[in-house]
């Protein structure tokens, strides 16, 4: 995985760069540092129900003391989540919204 980030960085380093010489790996290293972030993620439950999901992930918030921010995310009759039309029109595509 480092290998294909290196990889995809020194090209995306290189066409920023126009003519300039490939970064050095140890700058490639560093780009890639300040672009990314560590992530982790907890599986508390799944379900198909949007409601107790909700409970679900506002109870494990609650008991691992993690703030929990829904960003104004609505669940869609088809059962995914949207944002709200106005937060859609703020944002570039590819938002798609199921709320008026």
């Amino acid at each position: 995985m480092h290998q294909i980030l290196t990889a995809v960085s020194a090209v995306a380093l290189s066409m920023a760069a126009g003519n300039r010489a490939l970064a050095s790996e140890a700058e490639i290293d560093r780009d890639i540092r300040e672009a990314t972030a560590l992530v982790e993620f907890v599986i508390v439950r799944s379900t198909s129900s949007y409601d107790e999901a909700r409970r679900t992930a506002v109870e494990a918030a609650k008991r691992l003391r993690l703030p929990m921010d829904l960003r104004d995310l609505a669940p869609t009759l088809e059962g995914g989540l949207t944002f709200p039309k106005a937060v859609c029109e703020e944002i570039r595509p590819p938002c798609v919204s199921g709320l008026t």
